[in-house]
């Protein structure tokens, strides 16, 4: 998060010692004093009306994640904490309210396998649990419950709609168990989310500066709707599933990078490293392209404007004096990606050096309907920073399980990482733009 309150601070970071790159991330809209004169005739309803729930958990986490400073192992294993979390939202005229309940058990857990901690796993549990419960006290307007003996932990914040500017006003942040407040200041501070509605989505956004690197970051989270409030149904949709042949584009290119330069930061690779190349290749459009039992991958990345912003972060935070030319720094680099692309000897990669420019292409990828995979005989990647599969390096024949929904086809990934400490995920969702 952003700039913590000295009390929320220290809080954390006496059980945040595991994070290695030690871990501590990062307004309300009062009523008008005629509100209560409304009544329930003259109600306000807005097209978000209704109860909606938190789906797309990984996505949505990870982006919770990107405000913090977390290493690799903490983020491969905090990743799927919180797969079970039932979140809801509803909104009743112009009121929101957020609210969830959960067993930090899981959390502890997993914590734990990472913290190195030489205590029990119940000794672990019985610091932690009265710490998440000390961190909810200063709350005013949210409501937390914590049960320090069994984790049972209830959250609830409530808010107001602005339908105007189409955002949800909170006097406090919402908050994943009290170690991942959703904002770039103040932990106890009013915060305004951003929303909007997209492919059935309602999605809650925040735009600011990670605190140490002052570089832009970007948080959201996605509800799906809930038309029976009781029987907890999903809306249900009528898409009819289109031919797997044809040329497919990668839609959440964004969500994709994170996931991978997370599973990049590291001693050498910093925070900065992350936001930097997030920020100038998120825009990116890698295409698949199928026909009958064949698959072609195909990405072109330009880094000139990641480069540039990597020489003026460097620049601007070195402190010695004898720094590299823009030049050599870049080209130093634009070298080291050549080397490592080298590797990827089934690949058809053209380099072009006066743009910074690398095209991929992984031709020859087998495609099996029977078993629901694509196997390519090098990883899908973008350029050498993100290699969609457990390996450094895009070398590896690699094989993908997908899915068809409608126009959207899935291509997921999961294996353990080479410590076994977490499984890798990848999840990229691409849509169909040509027959």
């Amino acid at each position: 998060m952003g700039r913590l309150g000295k009390k929320y601070l220290f809080a954390l970071l006496s059980l945040f010692s595991v994070f290695v790159i030690a871990g501590c991330s990062q307004s309300s809209n009062n009523s008008d004093s005629s509100a209560a004169a409304k009544t329930e005739e003259t109600k306000i309803t807005t097209e978000i009306e209704g109860e909606w729930k938190l789906t797309d958990i990984h996505n949505s986490i990870q982006s919770v994640y990107s405000i913090y400073k977390l290493n690799v192992d903490t983020f491969g294993k905090l990743l799927t904490t919180f797969d079970d979390l039932d979140m809801r939202l509803k909104v009743n005229g112009e009121n929101v309210e957020v609210s969830y309940s959960t067993d930090l058990n899981r959390f502890a857990e997993d914590y734990y396998k990472i913290s190195k901690q030489d205590i029990s796993v119940e000794a672990f549990k019985e610091k932690l649990f009265p710490k998440i419960k000390e961190l909810a006290d200063p709350y005013k307007t949210n409501k937390v419950t914590t049960d320090t003996t069994t984790g049972s932990f209830t959250f609830y914040a409530p808010g107001t709609v602005n339908s105007k500017d189409k955002t949800l006003n909170f006097e406090e942040p919402l908050n994943f168990i009290m170690y991942f407040p959703v904002t770039f200041t103040e932990a106890y501070d009013p915060v305004t989310y951003k929303y909007e509605l997209k492919d059935n989505l309602l999605i809650i956004s925040m735009d600011g500066t990670e605190k140490e690197t002052q570089l832009p970051a970007h948080v959201e989270l996605k509800f799906e709707r809930v038309t029976d409030s009781e029987n907890k149904t999903k809306e249900p949709t009528s898409k009819q599933t289109v031919s797997l042949d044809g040329k497919w584009e990668l839609m959440n290119t964004r969500e994709a990078l994170l996931r991978g330069l997370f599973y990049r930061v590291n001693i050498k690779n910093k925070k900065a490293f992350q936001l930097i190349y997030l920020n100038a290749l998120k825009d990116l459009k890698p295409t698949l392209t199928i026909s009958g039992n064949t698959a072609t991958y195909d990405v072109l990345v330009n880094l000139t404007d990641a480069y540039n912003a990597d020489y003026d972060y460097y620049y601007q935070t070195t402190k010695t004096e004898n720094k590299d030319s823009r030049e050599k720094y870049i080209n130093f680099y634009f070298n080291r990606l050549k080397t490592d692309l080298s590797v990827s000897l089934n690949s058809k990669i053209e380099i072009d050096e006066a743009n910074y420019s690398v095209h991929t292409v992984v031709p020859n990828g087998k495609v099996d309907t029977n078993n629901k995979t694509i196997t390519f005989p090098n990883p899908m990647a973008i350029a050498d920073f993100v290699i969609f599969s457990e390996a450094s390096q895009a070398y590896l024949e690699t094989s993908y399980h997908y899915s068809l929904d409608g126009d959207i086809l899935t291509i997921t990934y999961e294996k353990p990482n080479s410590s076994k400490i977490y499984n890798i995920y990848y999840e990229l969702k691409f849509k169909k733009v040509q027959n």
